[in-house]
């Protein structure tokens, strides 16, 4: 668990960044820009769960109680657990179901039926979550986050530049769309900071941790490998 709370990045924006403009910005609205940098740091770097679940000899168990169903999928389920070498499900044996029974989705066992002294331990990803209080980012992230608070705040202050300009000066827009560039620049410099912390490619998200099974038979009968044996 993190250390770094809502005014921890308040703080670094205004201070370490000398962004002061921040205080342009009530503290719900920065709240509210860091919930969504810690929401978009999530997809970049989920926050990762094991839950053991015990048997009880049916082929349906209760997903996990922090399992989001717009943002949590199973990255692996160990089954027989508890094992020096670690044993994976293969994702064919499992899926995440509805049966339409009022339920809800349920973590579905196709093959198995655990029993009562069986375990299997389910390995997931939630998001990330940042209060007054509390925090789920790891403190070696902070800066990170911090400048993707920045890029944010930037975006805000640039919006704000636009919509705030007194109607009783009109020739002063050029201004304040030269205010908004300034601070939508900022935002990218920031956004890339962040990028380069975290290793996020120049293009694109970091690849995403897909479980999947592969067959390493060629799918031909005769012809055996390309690169070696009968060709």
């Amino acid at each position: 668990m993190g250390t770094k709370y809502y005014n921890n990045y308040r703080e670094f924006v205004n201070v370490d960044l000398a962004l002061q403009e921040i205080e342009h910005l009530s503290a719900a609205q920065v709240n509210t820009i860091v919930d969504r940098a810690v929401a978009r740091y999530s997809q970049d770097v989920p926050q990762r769960k094991a839950l053991r679940v015990t048997g009880d000899g049916s082929y349906r168990y209760t997903l996990p109680s922090d399992w989001d169903s717009n943002f949590s999928y199973i990255e692996l389920i160990e089954y027989p657990d508890r094992e020096q070498n670690i044993t994976k499900m293969r994702t064919i044996d499992w899926l995440i179901h509805d049966s339409g029974d009022g339920n809800g989705e349920k973590i579905h066992l196709r093959d198995i039926s655990p029993s009562t002294s069986d375990t299997f331990t389910v390995h997931y990803v939630i998001q990330h979550a940042v209060t007054e209080t509390s925090s789920t980012i790891s403190d070696s992230d902070f800066d990170a986050v911090g400048y993707l608070v920045a890029s944010r705040v930037c975006l805000a202050l640039a919006g704000r530049a636009l919509r705030t300009r007194d109607s009783r000066h009109t020739t002063d827009i050029t201004n304040f769309r030269t205010i908004s560039d300034e601070y939508r620049s900022m935002a990218k410099d920031y956004y890339d900071q962040y990028k380069q912390i975290i290793g996020l490619p120049e293009k694109g998200i970091l690849p995403a941790n897909v479980v999947s099974d592969i067959d390493v038979t060629p799918p031909w009968i005769i012809g055996g490998y390309l690169t070696h044996g009968r060709r």
